[in-house]
């Protein structure tokens, strides 16, 4: 993967991508980067990934600068992998280190027992989309249909339709 190691995220790791969120995730459309939208990004990366579920959020680090991350956790009972969030900073992008995480992220995940890979987001974001179904060869689940794509209606709540992503891992 370029020659990046993923290593376990730290505390650390995580206050740097708090600190760079836009890097991240604002640069599609630096436009529809609001105050409303980073507080919301900012509010799904919990220290729960670092503090219960560090055995499955990963980053890649270079010259100790977080350049792209994999926050996951494990559902044991349905025998789940869950892949919560996923980012890669400006100017790392198209190089293969979002598939090389989670490619990692389903390694450990067979290893701990799962089958099932998963991933969400909405319909808006067609590069998620692009990205899960060609890279990953996840598919989509859902039977209505929101901005061209099947989506699973409430998923995240009354209203909340969202793209939900199934992978098998065999």
């Amino acid at each position: 993967m370029n020659g990046l190691p993923i290593a376990r995220a730290t505390t650390a790791d995580l206050e740097e991508i708090r600190r760079d969120l836009e890097e991240f995730w604002g640069s599609e459309d630096r436009a529809l980067w609001t105050p409303e939208r980073k507080q919301n990004i900012s509010n799904l990366h919990s220290v729960m990934y670092v503090h219960e579920f560090a055995d499955t959020s990963y980053v890649v680090r270079e010259n100790d600068r977080v350049v792209a991350y994999l926050f996951g956790f494990i559902v044991e009972s349905r025998r789940l992998a869950y892949a919560s969030l996923v980012a890669v900073r400006d100017g790392y992008k198209k190089r293969g280190l979002a598939a090389g995480l989670y490619r990692a992220f389903a390694q450990d995940a067979r290893a701990g027992g799962c089958v099932l890979l998963r991933a969400v987001t909405v319909s808006e974001n067609a590069p998620s989309i692009a990205f899960h179904t060609r890279r990953i060869g996840m598919t989509m689940q859902g039977e209505c249909r929101e901005n061209g794509v099947p989506v699973v209606e409430n998923y995240a709540g009354i209203g909340k339709h969202r793209v939900v992503f199934e992978k098998a891992l065999s």
